[in-house]
């Protein structure tokens, strides 16, 4: 009976897992591709966690696994420049931002994987303590593979890049109107293929 049935069941078995891989796959496409918002700065994480649409949190999962409340850190992503082309590892970036309303804020760069981009220099972020803040509340950061003097966040190899905005214990205001990110401008240095 065994070896009559087990051809079947095979076959179930072999469709069951193809269906699961087909869904996970096609599941995980849509949370990485999701629309973007028109604004450089995509709010990575929902304001308040029961308004969230299941899209959101996903997301959230896969970038920011184990984040914190919105009051505590919220969590801004750009994967564009300011003329909304993709950000790229090959190519120099110039990132003028203002300072979060936070006691805290750290910019982190990632490769399209959403893992950090490994380089000789060890070095995946800088923040609010060792980034020079101008007067006005503005701060100057280069990010890619040519090295310069200042804050620089480096890449290696070609492909998709994004930055992670992270601002830990926003103040008031931001804590209450999240999905406003702070100005920023992301120029493109010079050439790039």
């Amino acid at each position: 009976m065994f070896l009559r049935a087990s051809p079947r069941l095979l076959f179930w078995l072999v469709v069951i897992l193809l269906g699961l891989l087909v869904g996970a796959g096609s599941a995980l496409l849509v949370i990485r591709k999701a629309p973007s918002s028109k604004e450089p700065w995509i709010a990575g994480q929902p304001a308040r966690s029961e308004e969230g649409n299941s899209l959101a949190r996903a997301r959230k999962s896969l970038c920011c696994l184990l984040a914190p409340d919105h009051r505590e850190a919220i969590y801004y992503r750009v994967e564009k420049d300011s003329r909304s082309r993709p950000l790229r590892a090959e190519c120099n970036y110039q990132v003028v931002g203002r300072s979060p309303d936070a006691r805290w804020w750290s910019l982190t760069i990632y490769d399209s994987d959403f893992f950090l981009i490994e380089t000789r220099f060890g070095r995946h972020s800088v923040n609010s303590g060792n980034v020079e803040v101008n007067s006005d509340g503005t701060y100057s950061v280069s990010v890619g593979p040519s090295q310069v003097k200042g804050a620089w966040l480096p890449t290696r190899g070609e492909g998709h890049i994004y930055l992670l905005l992270r601002a830990y214990y926003p103040g008031t205001a931001l804590a209450a109107q999240p999905e406003g990110a702070p100005p920023t401008t992301i120029r493109l240095v010079g050439q790039c293929a």
